[in-house]
């Protein structure tokens, strides 16, 4: 036998007195044995005439983002930019301080997809933009900006890239970004520096003929040597890992 369910403004006058405070609670109460037979679990099916979404069926009047009234995209922006919010996080708080006016959406990359919005940082009037939607240098161009720098090392590339010196136009992790093009960080900074996997050694047996000629008499005497400034460098200071005839 087909259910008989009460008329809409009695079935939402009796759920209202429950004093449900969102979905999620509608159906833990659905799933109850407290719900009476003639209160749908899907309203939102049964009366699909009267549905103005769960905020008006619970009394909550919190409303589903395809049934406010929003602001224009350009008053809404105005309104954004006024706030002087420097980033999405604080952008996130603020939506949750409860300062937010209703027809100001949270997720205005949803609301106003094809209505003028770019990004975050063109919301809150900050001007940054997530690097995947940035317009960078060319490796040539980046290179011989980095290299005017004299920097000595990726260490000191990295806590330039900390400071707010860097163009935003420069990359701070090249080595990713120009995997075609990446030779190492020596021949990006301009220092001369190689790393290990692009040197080109002197062959195993040349390399050990001349490391003898030192007269060195172990591996403290080594160690000094390679810190001296005066090994050559196609002469690799472990051996051990580069030399497949290494034997200890």
């Amino acid at each position: 036998m087909r259910k008989q369910f009460r008329d809409f403004k009695s079935a939402r006058k009796f759920v209202q007195k429950l004093g449900l405070k969102s979905g999620k609670y509608w159906r833990e109460y659905v799933k109850s044995s407290n719900k009476p037979d003639d209160i749908p679990s899907a309203p939102w099916s049964k009366y699909e005439k009267e549905w103005e979404g769960m905020g008006d069926w619970l009394g909550t009047k919190r409303m589903a983002d395809q049934h406010k009234k929003y602001r224009s995209f350009n008053d809404a922006v105005k309104y954004v930019c006024s706030l002087n919010l420097k980033s999405q996080k604080e952008w996130q708080k603020y939506c949750k301080s409860g300062n937010k006016p209703d027809n100001i959406p949270s997720t205005p990359n949803n609301t106003y997809k094809k209505k003028g919005y770019l990004n975050m940082g063109d919301w809150l009037g900050t001007g940054n933009v997530a690097s995947y939607k940035k317009q960078h240098s060319s490796f040539a161009e980046a290179r011989e900006f980095v290299r005017k720098l004299k920097l000595k090392n990726q260490k000191e590339w990295v806590q330039y890239c900390k400071s707010d010196n860097k163009p935003d136009d420069i990359f701070t992790n090249p080595q990713r970004t120009y995997k075609k093009e990446w030779k190492g960080w020596g021949d990006f900074l301009g220092n001369g520096n190689v790393s290990n996997r692009d040197r080109q050694w002197r062959p195993f047996k040349e390399a050990r003929e001349f490391v003898r000629s030192l007269g060195l008499k172990g591996y403290d005497d080594w160690y000094v040597y390679c810190k001296s400034g005066n090994k050559p460098d196609d002469i690799p200071s472990n051996p051990s890992s580069i030399y497949k005839e290494w034997k200890k």
